[in-house]
């Protein structure tokens, strides 16, 4: 560790220094096991639904382009002007 990763290390509150710690513990601690137990049990399953959400909003999308009969080059313009926080990214 050096000297700026040390003093980075003071700044952080107990809570944020106890889990830098332990993300540094061994896998054979026991506090380790029961956190990847609960990161497989939490994390995974909500990566899984991010996923499923993305794709229904995809074919929401599609869906809503189809029922108003845009061409490809419409919705390609659509794109192109689309605002830089739309709420999924571009197809493709």
């Amino acid at each position: 560790m050096n000297s700026a990763q040390r003093g980075a290390t003071k700044e952080l509150s107990p809570a944020a220094r106890s889990t830098r710690n332990a993300i540094h513990c061994s896998r054979s601690d026991p506090q380790y096991v029961v956190l990847r137990a609960e990161y497989a049990r939490t994390i995974d399953p909500a990566r899984a639904l991010t996923a499923e959400a993305l794709n229904l909003e995809h074919k929401v999308s599609d869906l809503v382009n189809e029922a108003y009969g845009l061409t490809p080059e419409e919705v390609a313009l659509m794109w192109q002007t689309a605002p830089p926080r739309m709420p999924i990214a571009k197809p493709g």
